[in-house]
C-alpha cells in the first residue's frame, strides 16, 4: 500500500511538472514568443521521438517524469561585442566581424544590444556610421541597413551559438515587457491551479464512495454463516452500535468477544 502511495505521488508530480510547463508554452505561443523546444520527460538524454513545426521541436524524452519548454536566450546581451555575423547580411557585406565591439552608431553611444537594436530597428534602408573597437584600435565603417520583419536589419548579434540574433529580440522573452513576461511567468502555477479545481470539481460532480460495512463473502461454518449473515449483506450496528464502516464492526466485535449480540443488516 505505501509502494502504491509512493508510485501515485511521483505520478502526481510529474503531472503537476508537465502542465506548469504547459502554462508556459500556451501562454508564450499566445503572445507571438519564439520557442525553440516543448517536450514530455525530464530534459536528458536523446530523444525517443521528436518533430519540428514551424520553429518549436515537439518530442518525449526517456524519463516520462514532467517536462519542459524551452526560450531561446541571449548570450551577453548587455554588452556591445559580435558574436555572430548572418550570412549576406548588412553587417557581412560592409565588413563587421565577429569580435568586434560596437561603440557609436551615427554618434549615438551604445552600451547593449539592446541600445543597437532599438537603434538600428528605425532605419530601415539607410547608411549608418558605425564606430567600432577592433583588435584595439578604434575604425569607422558604413553599413546599408536593411529590412526584415518590418524592422531594420543589421544581421549580427550577440549570440555565439548562432542560434539567434539580434533581429529576434521582439519575440524573445528578453524583448517583453513587464506584463508580457509576468504573463508567462505567471501561467504556469495557474495552470497548476486550474488543474486542482478541475480534480476538485470532478471529484464533487462523481461524488465520494461512502464507507459501508459490505459483507463480500461468508466462510463456511463461521459464527456469520450460522446466523444467517449472506454476501451482500451491510451490517448496520452490533449490539445496538451503529457501524458505517469496518472500523467500527471490527471495534464492536473485540468488545463482544463470547457474547450473543444482535446484528442488523440491511439486505440487497
Amino acid at each position: 500500500m505505501v509502494a502504491f502511495g509512493f508510485i501515485v505521488a511521483i505520478l502526481g508530480l510529474g503531472l503537476l511538472i508537465f502542465v506548469h510547463e504547459l502554462g508556459h508554452f500556451v501562454i508564450g505561443k499566445a503572445l507571438g514568443l519564439k520557442i525553440t523546444e516543448f517536450f514530455l520527460g525530464l530534459p536528458i538524454g536523446r530523444a525517443l521521438f521528436s518533430r519540428t513545426r514551424g520553429e518549436t521541436t515537439y518530442g518525449i524524452k526517456p524519463v516520462l517524469f514532467g517536462g519542459y519548454v524551452k526560450f531561446p536566450e541571449f548570450m551577453d546581451i548587455y554588452q556591445t561585442e559580435v558574436k555572430t555575423i548572418e550570412p549576406d547580411s548588412p553587417a557581412q557585406t560592409a565588413g563587421l566581424a565577429e569580435d568586434d565591439q560596437i561603440l557609436e552608431i551615427d554618434g549615438q553611444k551604445v552600451k547593449s544590444w539592446l541600445d543597437i537594436f532599438n537603434t538600428v530597428k528605425t532605419r530601415a534602408g539607410r547608411t549608418l556610421d558605425i564606430k567600432i573597437l577592433r583588435q584595439g584600435l578604434e575604425e569607422v565603417i558604413s553599413v546599408d541597413i536593411g529590412s526584415k520583419k518590418d524592422a531594420g536589419w543589421l544581421g549580427a548579434g550577440p549570440d555565439s551559438t548562432g542560434g539567434i540574433t539580434i533581429e529576434d529580440l521582439p519575440v524573445t522573452m528578453e524583448g517583453q515587457g513587464f506584463i508580457k513576461k509576468t504573463l508567462v511567468v505567471v501561467a504556469g502555477p495557474a495552470m497548476n491551479i486550474l488543474l486542482a479545481l478541475m480534480i476538485i470539481v470532478g471529484a464533487l460532480l462523481i461524488g465520494f464512495a461512502e464507507p459501508t460495512a459490505t459483507i463480500d463473502k461468508v466462510m463456511s461454518e463461521s459464527p456469520a454463516e450460522k446466523s444467517g449473515i449472506k454476501a451482500g449483506d451491510r451490517i448496520l450496528s452490533i449490539a445496538g452500535k451503529k457501524t458505517p464502516g469496518w472500523q467500527e464492526v471490527t471495534s464492536e466485535i473485540s468488545k463482544n468477544v463470547g457474547r450473543t449480540v444482535g446484528v442488523n443488516v440491511e439486505r440487497s
